[in-house]
């Protein structure tokens, strides 16, 4: 159930770092100041008994241009993503949370010296 309790994990830890978050439907969309973050799990089988996970957060900024990666990378027991992801998605979306808030930071900073320029 990753698909599901993981984007609710990650919401919920930025929220609790205090950066505004907005809902996802069309009317974000055509905001122009809406940075988004966009998930990708990759499992890949490492033996019998282990699996390599590989989530990448993309940050991308509201004209659709990338602004960031975080990546995080480990070896699990097979099976472990199967079912329900339950507090692991929690922990994973907290070891995200502070590379994403980097990311979002370095490009508001950016963004403010371009307009002091």
């Amino acid at each position: 159930d990753g698909a599901q309790t993981l984007p609710v994990a990650l919401r919920a830890a930025l929220r609790d770092a205090g950066l505004k978050l907005t809902d996802t439907g069309a009317t974000d969309r055509a905001r122009s100041d809406v940075i988004k973050v966009a998930g990708k799990v990759t499992l890949t089988s490492v033996g019998l008994a282990q699996e390599d996970v590989w989530i990448s957060w993309r940050v991308i900024d509201p004209d659709g241009a990338e602004i960031g990666v975080v990546d995080q990378r480990n070896q699990i027991p097979k099976g472990q993503l199967d079912g329900n992801w339950g507090p692991l998605a929690a922990l994973i979306a907290d070891g995200a949370k502070e590379g994403i808030l980097q990311l979002v930071e370095d490009y508001r900073q950016s963004l403010a010296e371009a307009a002091e320029n």
